[in-house]
């Protein structure tokens, strides 16, 4: 690995990780449907256990496990905490509710080929609300890194186009 390239490579992780606080930080204001649902949920499976706390974390993690036993594959967390899951069957849907969650970060740099069925089917549930691109300082024409051909994207306008400087490239965040 020549100098050049691997200064590319640390300058890379390095705005990835500036974005990835940068998400840390967003506050969201309004809970989106799925929480409300979620939560509605939870009150009732929960409402007449109030008494003891205990209880009603046994039933959570009794539900979660019950609920996901045909679907989990496996799960490994690494010492650093990160937890992998492999699920039967991976969709958007799938992967927010098994962490009940209502937003995810998904890194489509390199070949995306593996992650263009979860792209095509965000946008056609309207589960993808926001996009983030990274403008490096410099062009790359090796085949890894270039994005997938998506023919299948509709056009669509991008709401609240904001830039943001990081480091030597620019950020670009908007919402669909």
């Amino acid at each position: 690995m020549t100098i050049a390239e691997e200064s590319h490579q640390n300058r890379g992780k390095e705005n990835s990780r500036a974005a990835i606080e940068m998400l840390k930080k967003i506050e969201v204001s309004v809970m989106d449907q799925r929480q409300k649902d979620q939560k509605n949920f939870r009150d009732k499976l929960f409402k007449d256990d109030d008494t003891n706390e205990n209880s009603a974390e046994q039933k959570s993690m009794k539900l979660h496990s019950d609920v996901w036993a045909d679907f989990v594959v496996m799960t490994k967390v690494d010492k650093s905490g990160i937890e992998t899951v492999v699920l039967e069957k991976m969709n958007l849907d799938s992967i927010l509710d098994y962490r009940g969650l209502c937003s995810v970060l998904l890194d489509l740099r390199g070949n995306i080929k593996d992650l263009e069925v979860l792209l095509r089917d965000g946008f056609e549930q309207k589960l993808l609300q926001k996009i983030m691109v990274e403008v490096l300082p410099e062009w790359c024409t090796k085949d890894e890194r270039q994005v997938a051909s998506m023919n299948w994207l509709e056009s669509k306008a991008v709401k609240d186009l904001q830039p943001k400087q990081l480091g030597g490239s620019v950020l670009l965040e908007g919402y669909l």
